[in-house]
Parts: C-alpha cells; sequence; structure tokens
C-alpha cells in the first residue's frame, strides 16, 4: 500500500481566545518536552518561563488536503459534519523507554504499568478532555495514555482548534508505476495549523484527522495466470490461493520453505495466542453458509485446516473502513488474515480495520497496543520513507505522523508485543514505486527502529520468463 500526498503547510495566525474558569495543568515532572519541529513550519513550543500557559500554539499537523495536486475548494465545511481527530500525546521518560526496547526488555509491562511509568498524566489528559468538552467534543482516552480520540462535528474542531475547513474536490492521483491510483475524492480539510494552548499543546505530540482524505491505495499485483503457466515441482510456483491442490497449499509451502515444520512436527500451532492484523480496508465477509467471514471459509474448505475453535474478531476503529472493497484493498487484508491464521492455525485473530486516513492508521496501532491481547501485531501499508521525509522537511507532513508510529510500538515492545510491518515489494529500494527514485529507501513505518520489517525472498531454482520480445530462463 502506498501513501501520496504533496502539499505545503500555511500557519494561521494564532486566534486570541478569553478561556474562562480554566486552571491549565501543567507537564507532570519527568514529562518528555515537546519536539521541537523546524521553524519554517511554526511547530515550535515556547518555554513555561516565556510563554502565556493560555497563549494559542500551534500543534504538528496531519494531511493538508489543500495543497494535494489538483486540490480545489469550493466553500466551506457544514459545521455539522461529523468528525474524528485523534490527540497523540507525547510518551512520557521516552530517553529510558526506548533504551529498554533496544537493548532487551527484561520484564513485560501491562498497559496500566506502561501509562504510569510512560504514558501522560492523568491531570495532563483531564485537563484536554475539559478543553476539548468545552466545545461540545466527546473524548475517549486510551488505557495506555498516549492517545485521546475526540468526536464532535467540523464546526466544534474549527473553534476549539483556530482552523476553518473547507470542502475540496481533489482528482485521482496515480502512482509512479502506474501499479495504484488514489482515486477522485470529495472531501474536507484545512491548509491551517491547528492550535491549542499552551499548557495542552507542551504535551501533544501531533493532531491527526481534520480531513477525511483517503490518501493510502492498492499496490497489490494480481497475476495473471493464464499467461504465466505454473512450473511443476517448483517450490514457488503458485499463482493463486484458492482451487488449488495440495502441492500449492501456500500455508504450508510457506512453512517448508522458512523452516517452519519442525514446529508443527513439536505441536506449536499457535496454541493460546492471538495475531493481530492491522489494515485500512474492510474484511470480506464469506459468500458460503456457515461462516462469517471469507478467511475461515479458506481455512476450512480450501485448506482443509481441522475445526480448532479459534475466534476470528473484526474490530472497527474510528468507525471503521466502510464497506470492503477490492480497489480500496479489502483482498490484501483477506490475505493477511487467511495466510497468517493458516500458518498458526490454533491461533486467535484478531482484525484493527481502520478508515483509510492518517489518524485511522496510527489509531489502528495504537488500539492493539492499549487493548494488549495480540502476541504478534502485523500490517501491510506504507510508504518509502524517501517520500515521507520529502513531505516532512517540505511541510507537506507533521514528523508528528512518523512519531505516532515509534510510539506505538515503543510500547508494544515494552508489554512483550511483537510489531512487524511489511517491507513492501521493492524492498530497499521502495522509492522506486511511489516516487520513482533509485536511491535506497525502505518502507515506512518499517523504517522504525522498534518494528520488525518483513519481505518476501525469492527462493533458488530456476524460473521461465515470457514477454512480447520472447522467453527466457532465470537461474537463481
Amino acid at each position: 500500500m502506498r501513501l501520496w500526498v504533496s502539499r505545503v503547510w500555511h500557519r494561521q495566525r494564532a486566534r486570541a481566545r478569553e478561556l474562562l474558569d480554566f486552571r491549565p495543568t501543567l507537564l507532570a515532572a519527568g514529562a518528555v518536552a515537546a519536539v521541537t519541529l523546524p521553524l519554517a513550519l511554526g511547530w515550535t513550543a515556547a518555554s513555561a518561563s516565556s510563554t502565556n500557559p493560555n497563549a494559542m500554539t500551534p500543534v504538528a499537523p496531519g494531511i493538508s488536503v489543500a495543497t494535494v495536486p489538483g486540490a480545489q475548494p469550493f466553500g466551506d465545511t457544514p459545521p455539522n459534519t461529523p468528525e474524528t481527530v485523534s490527540f497523540v500525546l507525547q510518551e512520557q521518560n521516552l530517553g529510558q523507554l526506548e533504551y529498554d526496547a533496544q537493548s532487551g526488555v527484561q520484564q513485560d509491562l501491562s498497559v496500566t504499568q506502561f501509562a504510569a511509568e510512560y504514558g501522560q498524566s492523568a491531570g495532563n489528559i483531564a485537563s484536554l478532555r475539559s478543553y476539548l468538552a468545552g466545545y461540545g467534543i466527546s473524548t475517549d482516552a486510551y488505557a495506555d495514555a498516549v492517545d485521546v480520540v475526540a468526536t464532535g462535528t467540523a464546526g466544534e474542531f474549527d473553534e476549539a482548534l483556530a482552523v476553518q475547513q473547507q470542502e475540496y474536490k481533489v482528482p485521482a492521483l496515480p502512482s509512479h508505476d502506474g501499479t495504484a491510483a488514489i482515486p477522485a475524492q470529495t472531501i474536507h480539510g484545512t491548509a491551517q495549523s491547528p492550535e491549542l494552548p499552551w499548557h495542552l499543546a507542551n504535551f501533544v505530540l501531533a493532531i491527526l484527522g481534520l480531513t477525511n482524505y483517503g490518501p493510502f491505495g492498492s499496490q497489490a499485483v494480481h497475476t495473471n495466470s493464464s499467461l504465466t503457466p505454473a512450473q511443476t515441482g517448483s517450490s514457488n510456483s503458485c499463482l493463486a490461493l484458492t482451487g488449488l491442490p495440495d502441492a500449492c497449499n501456500v500455508p504450508a509451502n510457506f512453512a517448508a520453505n522458512y523452516g517452519l515444520s519442525s514446529l508443527y512436527q513439536r505441536g506449536a500451532e499457535g496454541q493460546g495466542q492471538t495475531i493481530a492484523i492491522v489494515t485500512l480496508a474492510g474484511l470480506d465477509p464469506s459468500v458460503v453458509s456457515g461462516f462469517t467471514w471469507a478467511p475461515q471459509y479458506f481455512w476450512r474448505d480450501v485448506l482443509g485446516l481441522r475445526p480448532s475453535g479459534r475466534t476470528l474478531t473484526v474490530e472497527n476503529i474510528d468507525g471503521g473502513p466502510g464497506a470492503p472493497s477490492d480497489a480500496g484493498g479489502s483482498g490484501e487484508t483477506d490475505l493477511d488474515v487467511e495466510q497468517s491464521g493458516g500458518l498458526a492455525p490454533d491461533a486467535n485473530v484478531i482484525v484493527y480495520q481502520a478508515p483509510n486516513t492518517d489518524y485511522g492508521f496510527v489509531d489502528a496501532f495504537m488500539t492493539a497496543a492499549s487493548q494488549n491481547i495480540a502476541s504478534g501485531v502485523s500490517a501491510s501499508w506504507g510508504l518509502s520513507e524517501t517520500a515521507i521525509q520529502y513531505i516532512v522537511l517540505t511541510g507537506q507532513e507533521s514528523a508528528g505522523y512518523v512519531q505516532a508510529f515509534d510510539e506505538a510500538f515503543l510500547e508494544m515492545a515494552a508489554q512483550g508485543q511483537s510489531a512487524f510491518t511489511s517491507s513492501a515489494d521493492h524492498g530497499a529500494y521502495t522509492a522506486a514505486q511511489d516516487i520513482g527514485t533509485t536511491n535506497l529507501s525502505v518502507d515506512q513505518p518499517a523504517d522504525s527502529p522498534y518494528v520488525t520489517a518483513c519481505g518476501a525472498t525469492t527462493l533458488p531454482g530456476s524460473a521461465y520468463l515470457a514477454g512480447p520480445d520472447g522467453t527466457a530462463v532465470a537461474t537463481i
């Protein structure tokens, strides 16, 4: 999957506001300092000694759809438009947390323990929620004390965050290599940076969600099996996932090639474990009676797995991604669930499916961490770090967005959860796919030092290649 946005941030002059009957709660002792972003972006926090604690202060934002190529505004967003906005908070004692994650956690923490040691103070969170409630905005604070998800209307958020949202028509944006396109959309958004009183802005890492733009598109490439015949006897010749003979049982094929068969021989098939899949496209329901979801049919009737009593749970994050859609990437969601569940036939599976937005992606990981149900959390969405670095340095994206993923992965590490993200199909040259450069560039969030990046391996053997210019046999 890919993210394709281009924009320039415009800082709004702070709106003077009188805050009545409001007593600020300053950062608790030991809280990390506010992230200092480039001055050109206007996202700096002043020191307490020189700043009025109630002075409106810019906070790192999410997507500014106003500068997506071709975006055309056509009026203000109706103030009664429903909206979800995520306030990602800075983790405290960050140096110790990073050290523990990189050197090896000695004892796994519970979510409550993590919140007490690394989350924001209850007073700070209460102050943020009280401020938003003053504008009619409802909030839900995650148990880890790192994420506060707010629901309200565009008008309420405009007032609370000193912005003005507008309606935009955004044309379709093709990817560099033509494998995917971001569809044309009619959405709302703002070109302005959100603002909070300094005593709140000082511990908020990023504010994500002031637009419903869907920036992610599928880059899945489907093999045309009618043009590429399967190679009998090849260890990696399978071209489809359903209706295949036993030789093309994909999970078993994977297990054999990656040395997992010995685990099965010892009876290790995922008992007592839960696998989590983070995705931005809805899981397909089953069209066969007796099953709720498509992967359940795949496990029993295609792979022939014995019934194990395991559960498959789907949780909608921030309202969910909407109806399943092949164009939106539901096929990849199905694939992730089917293959991981096929490899661990006794493990429970939970699917965190979020809307195709920046706040949805972050909140899905934050939910997986804050619930601390899954021992392994996996996702296959991302963008090259070269593209991310460019849009952050040019003010088109917030550095806080990238850091939000680090915070989720750090929490998982502290709690003993293993986190995995896709390295993408181009491996160390991911930028070749999304922006067309050939520099070394891995995927984001797979480039986080606190997550394991996973990619496919080209197995040794021979491959038959056919094209308009002839045929060839490649030996690997």
